[in-house]
């Protein structure tokens, strides 16, 4: 069998492994619903009945149940309408929720088989193939497409996105920046946090000199769709903003993050979040009095916010005050957020389905860990054959990393950067057995190069 064949077959293996396991996931579970794929539905459920983005308005998304009295039906502001509008569309044609997770379950698998193909040809069939599963086989990845939520989808956008821009600093071509640019711009309003990726990458493009007119198209066309809905949310609420769920995350879990952990000794709040006790059931406490706070302080200052964009403005206010007043305390919760994400990343899953969590570290935490460092050999080595497909790779994952590092970390945020992660990851690992395959010849012929 020639090394194409032998190619193209391992290809179908990973196709073949990664459908089985998805498949086999999506049929053991039945419900499609997790705590937060309800604030989709409900949106969804609005624009097919009366073609409208509305959601009952809630004084906080963040806190326990009952807490504040539900609000009438306004404008939505929490979520961003690209996921709506797919599930309004399965809904229109009949199809259930299980029907969208099916779709998304297929997606991780076109997406892996799109890794193994690519790095297949740039690199090899081996380092494809580990890209490939590390990417479709990642316990958050497969939990993540078994719900209805946003962040399988965001993945494949985010990864087409950055092989358009690739392609285009490549050929100087306007085309693929401006499809790049509507990725991103489509992501952004799939997953919010993906909003200021565009500057980060303009940066990128500006330090390796492309084009000004590719860089102009690029930024551009990202800002297209973002820019509207903000306009769309102003004339709505009086707010300008992508989603007015930022000011919750601000004040309810870093703000609050860095309020439990005030006091502890450094080891305490450094491993927090790692912490089965001692942190979650205190930081959920405080929520409640932590929205009071920022909505009395509005009162008084004579500032009435009439929906959630203007509470979310008031959070954020306070938000801001909190960690200027703390600092420290916040660098200490966000250094635990990182581990969990960059470590804690598979453990976290498997302990949730029952396992015990620190079996689960033991076996998978070095796992993740050896990723990192792949991934960062990877990076390095894609700086020496690579400099663009280097830079466009390192700043997407580091800038998913650093804005999901927060105390509401969950293993669900290594999905949207886990193909181009694992992508760089195998690129490292490719390096390092090619390292000890060279210093192995080295040693065999030696002696011979001395003879002769």
């Amino acid at each position: 069998m020639t090394g194409e064949r032998r190619s193209r077959w391992l290809t179908v293996a990973v196709v073949v492994i990664a459908s089985a396991v998805h498949l086999r996931a999506w049929v053991a579970n039945p419900n499609p619903n997790n705590p937060d794929s309800g604030s989709y539905i409900e949106p969804a459920g609005h624009l097919l009945r009366e073609h409208q983005f509305v959601a009952v308005d809630r004084v906080a998304y963040a806190v326990p149940y009952g807490a504040f009295a539900p609000g009438p039906v306004k404008p939505d502001t929490i979520r961003t309408p690209v996921y709506p509008l797919l599930i309004a569309g399965f809904m229109a044609i009949g199809a259930s929720l299980r029907a969208l997770t099916l779709l998304q379950h297929l997606l991780v698998v076109g997406l892996a088989a799109l890794l193994q193909v690519t790095l297949r040809q740039r690199v090899s069939p081996v380092s494809g193939a580990c890209a490939a599963m590390l990417f479709s086989l990642h316990p958050a990845v497969v939990d993540t497409a078994n719900v209805v939520m946003t962040e399988t989808l965001t993945a494949v956008i985010v990864a087409v996105a950055a092989a358009s821009l690739y392609r285009s600093t490549i050929r100087r071509s306007s085309g693929f920046a401006a499809l790049a640019g509507g990725l991103l711009g489509l992501a952004s309003l799939t997953r919010p946090i993906v909003v200021y990726l565009p500057l980060v990458l303009v940066a990128v493009l500006l330090v390796r000199r492309i084009a000004w007119r590719v860089v102009i198209v690029f930024a551009v066309a990202s800002c297209v769709l973002p820019l509207g809905w903000t306009l769309r949310n102003y004339q709505k609420t009086g707010v300008p903003t992508v989603s007015s769920i930022a000011g919750e995350d601000l004040l309810l879990y870093r703000a609050a993050g860095a309020l439990v952990v005030a006091g502890k000794p450094p080891l305490d709040a450094l491993f927090a979040l790692q912490k089965q006790f001692g942190y979650y059931r205190y930081a959920l406490a405080i929520r409640v009095p932590l929205v009071n706070e920022a909505l009395r302080e509005a009162e008084a200052e004579g500032r009435r916010p009439a929906n959630h964009a203007q509470r979310s403005r008031e959070y954020a206010r306070l938000a801001t005050r909190t960690l200027l007043a703390h600092p420290f305390e916040y660098a200490e919760i966000a250094f635990s957020s990182f581990l969990a994400l960059v470590a804690d990343d598979m453990s976290a899953v498997v302990g949730s389905h029952g396992e015990r969590i620190d079996d689960a570290r033991l076996l998978l935490v070095p796992l993740s860990l050896l990723t990192l460092v792949c991934a960062v050999g990877g990076i390095r080595r894609l700086l020496e054959i690579d400099r663009d497909a280097a830079l466009l790779i390192g700043a997407t994952v580091v800038y998913f990393v650093g804005i999901s590092c927060g105390p509401g970390v969950e293993p669900r945020f290594v999905v949207p950067y886990l193909a181009l992660y694992a992508f760089a990851a195998s690129v490292g690992l490719d390096a390092f057995f090619h390292r000890i395959e060279e210093r192995r010849l080295r040693v065999a012929t030696g002696p011979q190069s001395a003879r002769s």
